[in-house]
């Protein structure tokens, strides 16, 4: 008895509708996704800046031309270059990233909108055994 409502119930569960839920995603015009690191390794870290889609596109449009640095806590900071539109690359000339010292970011638009991030501490790694 106990097994045939086993399977009744998973016959059902199998073969059950589903009803698609439409819901609204749209996003603000000019919101801006930023995506990257910044670590103490010698590696080449990057930001990706871009503006953000409705949910479902997968593609990437780029938010180029922008100014990017990273500060350091005494106030020393470095401009990221822009390799390719919407990618930025430390060159970590100047900053090189050291554990225990907060970092931000800031973001400058051609349009004149600036953004800053709030300060991080730049944490020891782990050791992997």
């Amino acid at each position: 008895m106990k097994k045939s409502i086993l399977y009744i119930s998973l016959i059902l569960s199998l073969i059950s509708c589903l009803d698609q839920i439409d819901f609204d995603t749209e996003f603000p015009d000019n919101l801006i996704v930023v995506d990257g690191t910044f670590t103490n390794s010698e590696e080449t870290d990057i930001v990706k800046l871009s503006f953000a889609l409705d949910y479902g596109k997968q593609s990437f449009v780029p938010l180029a031309e922008a100014q990017l640095r990273i500060y350091e806590n005494d106030g020393e900071f470095e401009e990221l270059v822009e390799t390719e539109r919407g990618i930025y690359e430390f060159q970590k000339n100047k900053i090189t990233g050291t554990a225990g010292n907060e970092y931000h970011l800031e973001i400058s638009l051609k349009d004149g909108r600036v953004y800053r991030s709030q300060p991080e501490k730049l944490k020891i790694a782990p050791v992997i055994d």
